[in-house]
């Protein structure tokens, strides 16, 4: 009997465990079938080392679907934002974003190498890392599990455009329209 009770808690903590688990590779490549197991490799990798910057806020699965909405893990991803900026690679960064980075000391000019996987995850999540710190201190937060919510959105639309929007009222975060484009892929989540 003891073995019973043994083996079927062993069975619980595994099955618990897998619930938990994220399967990084195979949420890429069915966002891309056309991606590589190489690109998949350095992607990970490069989230896995730079996750630090802003794990106290966000989680990796909010990572990787960020990237699959972006640029569905493409790395020479080019697209037109509102503003009329063109935004590039995997975090689809633009030039204006990179250079005010640039001015304030956040990083270097290296705009050459935006098409590099691993750098572009690393602007990405210095980028994600400067939102969570400015939705922190000019954001007024009624509800701290919202906090990742208004990160994902200040990101789409800069913290000016979250502001605007909370100073109208409008506090519904999971209705608005990227945290949804971003909910569109959990279908791709294989648990």
């Amino acid at each position: 009997m003891k073995k019973i009770l043994i083996f079927c808690m062993i069975l619980f903590g595994f099955l618990t465990m897998k619930a938990e688990y994220f399967d990084e590779m195979s949420f890429m490549k069915n966002v891309n079938p056309k991606i590589t197991t190489r690109t998949m490799r350095i992607i990970k990798e490069s989230i896995d080392e730079n996750f630090y910057l802003v794990s106290d806020t966000l989680t990796k699965k909010q990572i990787y679907m960020i990237m699959a909405n972006e640029s569905h893990f493409k790395q020479n991803a080019v697209g037109k934002n509102d503003s009329g900026y063109k935004d590039k690679g995997l975090f689809q960064i633009n030039k204006e974003t990179y250079f005010h980075m640039v001015k304030t000391g956040i990083i270097k000019d290296e705009w050459s190498k935006i098409f590099v996987a691993k750098y572009n995850i690393r602007i990405g999540m210095l980028l994600l890392n400067s939102k969570i710190k400015t939705v922190k201190n000019k954001v007024p937060i009624k509800n701290e599990k919202h906090l990742p919510l208004m990160v994902l959105i200040a990101y789409n639309k800069g913290v000016g455009g979250l502001l605007n929007d909370i100073n109208d009222g409008r506090e519904d975060f999971h209705n608005f329209k990227y945290i949804k484009n971003l909910l569109r892929f959990k279908k791709y989540i294989v648990f």
